[in-house]
């Protein structure tokens, strides 16, 4: 007697499939919408086939799955028609009728085999793919056949993030973690259940092993900043979409040829609350700018005791409110230092800032932080820009100016420096190309002739009601002058070798005691844009060779004469 062998579908329920669920990451079994049917035998030795007597009557399809995968469901004899391989061909109950069956049925079988294929490939394939990008494996996370590959996948990520709080644990306070909500703990559960950047292997703590520990370091304190600070309404820079990006590849983010990051800037990005101490793991960073955001809260001290590499820190226009640390002496490269409009930050400028002998830029606009500012010059010999615009920062521009060679930019408008006299020595700064002050404090000051010699100089502007004196004439060898602004309680005449500075744009005499008429030399300055005359006792007309169809022209009603003035005069 003949017994059929086992379908090559026999094993098929073994076979499972899964997909990654939306809610967790993690594997869910997902069963195929029809199992293919599968020839079983008769495990009974009463009950016998012959090749020829299997019809499509005989082909159970079984649902799910057996209980034991090494046995299979046995036919019931009396399920089985009797027949005879002897039986005529030509009988009624055979013929034709049964060959197109058999061709049905193999045809049947070999659609279900090749869907039941595919569907297997698809499966190894998206699992080999989470197991090399999730969990750090090579290879595919678990073989296809048990119910135990759900459970291998989970102790994965779970192995991850014990390593992952491992290898953080000595930088990290062990408090933060335990925190569910809190940043530290969200940046822990996005590295191990999103992010599909770092692996297991990184997380080796010996280097010479494959560990990259400063790799997790810098993913891990980006997105605790991410976290700490509204990172969700931050603009145009969703982070948490990164699960395929390198950190050096993140917005905002640079790095040097070792792939350590080494530039921070989040300008204008919408940042708020604190800026956490985690981001103090970035410790080969150079640069960070955090300006125009709402960050808020003391600024951090880790900022000065672990970014000691940094050479540029910007964190102007916030909502900081605390004093200066002292320790900022610590930043020993620290070339750019910008808290400019900072109306939080008070108290006094520490004296520990003087020790900052690299420093080449600083800008403290609008500080409310005071100081005899000008003692702390001399200790910065590099600087070359000093905003102290609208702060309450004191003192008396010193005779020792002459001695800041590198100073280029000098803005001291609105604030309290006193500006009485400004001394002579400011000729000697051939470096000088910016230089502005706006004293109510003067008293009977005067523009000194020196000024004359700064022949680097780009904008001048001096305004205050208690300047007086004359307009110099030696201003006009300033030939590279873009701005000037002389405003206050000037007499005299205006000097024709104003007509020099060809490069002029923008000219103001206004508020002025100044008399006569407007040198017919300006109208050399084809440059002009904006020329202000108003509220002086000038007369006369505006020289034809300055009127243009663009200038706009604000004069007093004493000048009569202006064929080119578009807005009403002003009367005294």
């Amino acid at each position: 007697m003949f017994q059929p062998p086992s379908s090559p579908l026999a094993h098929h329920h073994s076979t499972r499939r899964y997909s990654v669920s939306d809610d967790d990451n993690q594997l869910d079994e997902v069963l195929p919408s029809s199992t293919p049917p599968r020839l079983v035998s008769s495990n009974t030795n009463n009950a016998s086939m012959t090749a020829a007597a299997v019809t499509p009557e005989t082909v159970i399809v079984v649902m799910g799955e057996s209980e034991d995968d090494d046995k299979s469901v046995a036919l019931e004899e009396e399920d089985l028609p009797p027949k005879s391989l002897k039986q005529d061909h030509n009988t009624n109950r055979g013929g034709n009728n049964n060959n197109d069956r058999h061709i049905f049925v193999t045809l049947y079988i070999m659609m279900f085999l090749a869907l039941g294929g595919l569907t297997f490939a698809s499966t190894r394939y998206i699992q080999a793919k989470l197991a090399s990008n999730g969990n750090g494996n090579s290879g595919v996370a678990s073989s296809m056949g048990g119910s135990d590959d759900v459970t291998a996948f989970n102790r994965d990520n779970i192995a991850f993030k014990t390593q992952l709080e491992a290898v953080l644990s000595d930088v990290v306070r062990s408090s933060d973690l335990l925190q569910v909500t809190s940043p530290q703990a969200r940046a822990v559960e996005w590295l191990v259940f999103q992010d599909r950047m770092l692996t297991m292997e990184d997380l080796n703590t010996e280097e010479n092993n494959g560990g990259d520990p400063f790799k997790v370091y810098q993913r891990y304190a980006l997105m605790v900043l991410y976290f700490a600070t509204s990172g969700q309404l931050w603009e145009e820079i969703p982070w948490t979409d990164n699960t395929m990006v390198h950190t050096c590849d993140f917005v905002g983010v640079d790095c040097d040829e070792k792939r350590q990051v080494v530039i921070l800037n989040l300008y204008l990005r919408k940042l708020r609350g604190r800026i956490p101490d985690d981001l103090g793991l970035l410790t080969q960073l150079t640069s960070l700018t955090l300006n125009s955001n709402l960050l808020e809260g003391d600024i951090p001290t880790f900022l000065f005791d672990k970014l000691t590499n940094l050479e540029s820190l910007d964190l102007s226009q916030n909502e900081f409110s605390s004093t200066l640390n002292p320790s900022i002496s610590k930043l020993t490269n620290l070339k750019y230092l910008l808290l400019d409009q900072l109306t939080g930050l008070t108290g006094t400028l520490p004296e520990s800032l003087k020790t900052l002998s690299n420093l080449q830029l600083l800008r403290l606009e609008q500080s409310q932080m005071k100081a005899p500012i000008f003692d702390f010059v001399p200790h910065w010999p590099k600087l070359e820009t000093l905003d102290l615009k609208q702060s309450l920062f004191t003192g008396t521009i010193p005779t020792s100016i002459a001695e800041w060679e590198n100073l280029k930019f000098l803005n001291m408008m609105n604030s309290r420096i006193n500006a009485t006299n400004l001394p002579s020595e400011i000729g000697l700064m051939s470096n000088l190309v910016e230089f502005q002050v706006w004293s109510t404090t003067a008293d009977g000051g005067t523009i000194p002739t020196e000024l004359g010699n700064c022949n680097q100089l780009e904008v001048l502007s001096i305004q205050g009601s208690n300047f007086v004196g004359q307009i110099p004439s030696e201003l006009g060898r300033l030939t590279k002058l873009y701005l000037l602004l002389l405003e206050g309680s000037l007499t005299g005449t205006v000097p024709s070798e104003l007509g020099l500075l060809t490069n002029l744009n923008y000219l103001s005499l206004a508020l002025n005691n100044i008399v006569g008429q407007l040198p017919e030399e300006l109208g050399n300055v084809k440059q002009l844009a904006r020329l202000q005359v108003h509220y002086t006792d000038l007369t006369g007309s505006i020289p034809s060779g300055v009127c243009n169809d663009s200038i706009d022209i604000t004069r007093s009603c004493s000048i009569t004469k202006c064929d080119c003035c578009r807005n009403p005069c002003h009367k005294n």
